[in-house]
Formats: C-alpha cells, structure tokens, sequence
C-alpha cells in the first residue's frame, strides 16, 4: 500500500492492489431491539390540515411525511429531520409548489415539507421529547399556531428532536384525505404538557412597488398581502413522574412581511393609498407631538 501510494504520488510506475481497511459501524439499535420496541401507547399525537386540490403541495407533504414515518429513537438518540427526509429535489421525488421564501411566496420545489417538520415538532412538543434544533418560520403559518411550526431548509436548516425517556419511542405519520397526523408511540405515557403562548411585541409592514407593464394605467394589483411582525413568548410545562416538571420559555419572532403592490410603469408612489394603519399612526404622533409643546409662559428655572 506504500509503495503504491509512493508511485501515484510521484507519477511513476504502475499502481499495483491497493488494500483498502475494512472497520465496521455497530448501528444504535439491532434489528431485534427495534422489533421489540413496545409502542402500545400514544406519547402524543398532533394533526395540521392541507388541500388535497394543491396537486404538488399535497405530495411534498405525503414524500417528507413517509421519510419520518417508522423513525424509531432509542433513548437519548437525537433524529434529523434532512437526514431522513434527504434533498428536495425532483430526483427524490419532491414537485414544484408554493413556498415562503424571504418572506415572499413562490414557487419552489418541496413546497409543504415545512408543514411536516412543523406537525412533527408540535406532535414532539406535546410529547415532552428534547427540541435540541429548530427554527420557527419568516411568518405566521395558517395551519399551525404560532410557537409550533418548525421550518426546514436542505441542508442548511434543520429539526432535531431528542428521547430524554429511558424507553424507546416511534415516529408515526399518516397523510390522508387533507390530514397530517404525527405520533410518537412508546410503552407509556410519561408525561403532560402544558402550553401557553403571550404576544410581547409586534412590528408594521413595510411596501415593496413592482413596476409591471401588464398593469394598466392607475392599475393597483395586490401581489401579496402584508403581515404584522409578531414576537411571542411561549411557555412550555412538562409535568413528569413523581411531581417532577420542567419549565421552558423562550421567545419566537416573525418579523413584518412585506405588502407588494404591482403598478403601471412611471407611477407615483405618493399616489398610491396609504398601509394600513398609516393615517391612525400620523394622527397619533401629531397629538403627542401637541401634547408634548408648551401652550402657556414658561418660567426660568432658579
């Protein structure tokens, strides 16, 4: 093997065998402990609702949803969403369908795989299962509640879940007729979860123009809608054995998505209506900007 090594680095002679080491990866689990992992009880369940009419949208969720279904996690085991659902891509058998990207909504392959990602983290939530990866969307999603969706980007952005329990548990999925249900199953329920969710910030929209030449003159045509950026504080209790709970608070944030309003080349900007709220928000600051000016004699201060 040196030798051989010896002569391609240099160029000369002619490489002979190489001998290659062979090591083997014992796996986390045998093929008998996963048949016998005991997965009577319902941990947690949680469901999210889809269109069956958005063709493409509807078989992303299906795809991701088959790539988890049957995850077994053996205690203290962490599970990749990525890894297991693998690239969106037309070759692993992900279609074209609208998804959020930087806050627009477009076209994308994959589109839907973050309602799966987000229907499991829930479904893992409630289940008290470690959240040891996750990010929540640019927005507000209208399947999920705010504090529950999960996105997922291949293969830069990811979930992981983590088994804190002394027993294995299964990942099961099923995508029917508009609905997708996890469960996590295991030999019993170990635990209830509170959760509670407090608004403590929020942010107006901003707008974005696009010039089109197939809007008419005077023309406004609403390209998409714009959000209110929303900050909350959650709260999750995991109430275990013997008295025992665990408190988690943390604070997700969903900034302002943009309102995008195509127009007829050369349009004015200061004729087109103003956001939403804009009028209550300058009547607002000219009445404290009143309040806040002197309307009687001042006197000099000693």
């Amino acid at each position: 093997l040196d030798r051989s090594a010896a002569s391609a680095a240099s160029g000369t002679g002619s490489l002979g065998p190489v001998v290659v080491p062979a090591f083997e990866i014992a796996p986390h689990a045998s093929r008998e402990a996963v048949l016998a992992v005991d997965t009577r009880q319902v941990v947690s369940r949680f469901e999210t609702r889809f269109s069956e009419g958005q063709v493409g949208r509807a078989g992303n969720i299906r795809r991701a949803a088959s790539g988890m279904d049957g995850v077994v996690l053996m205690p203290g085991e962490t599970v990749s969403f990525n890894a297991n659902v693998g690239a969106r891509s037309v070759d692993n058998g992900f279609a074209l369908a609208p998804e959020i990207y930087k806050g627009e909504l477009r076209d994308g392959v994959g589109g839907g795989t973050c309602q799966v990602s987000g229907t499991l983290h829930a479904a893992a939530f409630f289940g008290g299962l470690d959240i040891v990866e996750r990010i929540n969307h640019s927005r507000p999603s209208g399947y999920i509640h705010v504090g529950l969706d999960a996105t997922v980007v291949f293969p830069t952005v990811d979930l992981k879940l983590r088994n804190p329990y002394d027993f294995p548990v299964v990942l099961h999925a099923v995508a029917d007729k508009g609905t997708l249900a996890f469960e996590i199953l295991g030999r019993e329920k170990p635990a209830r979860v509170d959760f509670t969710t407090v608004t403590v910030g929020t942010a107006s929209f901003k707008r974005k123009i696009e010039e089109d030449a197939g809007v008419k003159d005077g023309a406004v045509v609403v390209k998409q809608k714009g959000i209110r950026g929303v900050s909350v504080r959650k709260t999750r209790t995991i109430h275990l054995a013997m008295g025992r709970e665990r408190v988690e608070v943390s604070t997700d944030v969903y900034p302002p998505t943009f309102e995008i309003l195509k127009v007829a080349p050369g349009t004015d900007p200061d004729s087109l209506p103003p956001l939403p709220g804009a009028e209550e928000k300058a009547e607002e600051k000219s009445e404290k900007s009143a309040a806040a000016t002197p309307t009687g004699p001042r006197t000099a201060a000693n």
